[in-house]
């Protein structure tokens, strides 16, 4: 998933079938105007979003972010 502007990125990535176990997150351009703030996991581990957002009083052009999830399927005991 997508959603992007100007100001602020939300970018999710999923695990499908499987659990989140690991998370991570770029960004992409932004020629340092950017800061990523927030990484987090979906309640059920299914999925991490990556929110990303201009630094106040400026206009990068350009810029995107990445979410990385590290997927695994569960254990069984």
């Amino acid at each position: 998933m997508r959603n992007t502007d100007r100001y602020l990125v939300l970018v999710t990535a999923s695990c499908g079938t499987k659990k989140v176990v690991g998370v991570g997150g770029r960004i992409n351009g932004g020629a340092g105007d950017v800061v990523l703030d927030q990484v987090v996991p979906s309640f059920d581990l299914a999925s991490v979003t990556v929110r990303a957002v201009a630094v106040q009083s400026t206009a990068p052009a350009g810029w995107n972010a990445t979410s990385f999830a590290l997927c695994a399927m569960p254990r069984r005991d």
